[in-house]
């Protein structure tokens, strides 16, 4: 789940048998996101590096390996986006994984507060918020898409709701992506789009 292709860097371009190996990873992870991690263990720093190690495991080097002050590019272009300098990464992304802990205390206690359908809608904005997070963040060298898909599982699958799988013409996604990156965090047309996604998952 590529925003856009970040640049020539061989880092970011995969022989088949990698993309093999990519594939099979992603799905094995997948599979323990939704049945294990999101059952057994809390969302941490972590947790995120663990999924990113077993992302690329046998595929590259920087495997579980975070941008930081003596690693990594300085900026990563995503679009028409820039990542978060590498010096800032460790502590954004410690801020990042105290605002996701907090925001499923707070969905634990609208639980039991909120009919379904409302709370439903609740757990999708707060997902969503967090892969969009994520990715403007874009802490890792590569594959921040995919992590951050992992970050929205994890998300609806510690409610026992089946996960937002995001299957729309590639360009709709980007677009709302890039309203938010640029609108200082106006997510309503991602929230929306998720939304229509999930109504269609439903049915």
């Amino acid at each position: 789940m590529h925003i856009e292709t970040i640049d020539d860097d061989p880092i970011r371009q995969f022989n088949d048998a990698e993309k093999a190996t990519l594939t099979q990873n992603l799905f094995k992870l997948t599979k323990r996101v939704r049945l294990i991690d999101n059952k057994t263990r809390n969302f941490t720093l972590d947790l995120i590096c663990d999924w990113h190690r077993n992302l690329f495991n046998g595929v590259r080097d920087h495997a579980g390996r975070y941008r930081s002050p003596d690693y990594g590019e300085k900026y990563l272009n995503f679009g028409p986006n820039r990542s978060a300098a590498r010096e800032d990464v460790p502590s954004e992304l410690s801020r990042y994984v105290s605002s996701v802990q907090n925001l499923l205390g707070q969905l634990h206690a609208l639980e039991q507060r909120l009919e379904p359908a409302k709370f439903v809608r609740e757990v999708i904005r707060a997902a969503l918020y967090l892969h969009a997070e994520l990715i403007k963040l874009h802490p890792f060298r590569d594959g921040n898409g995919r992590v951050a898909r992992l970050v929205m599982t994890y998300i609806f699958c510690r409610f026992d709701l089946p996960p937002l799988i995001i299957e729309v013409p590639r360009q709709e996604y980007i677009s709302c992506l890039n309203h938010y990156f640029q609108s200082n965090k106006d997510i309503e047309p991602l929230y929306e789009l998720g939304l229509r996604i999930y109504k269609n998952l439903l049915l």
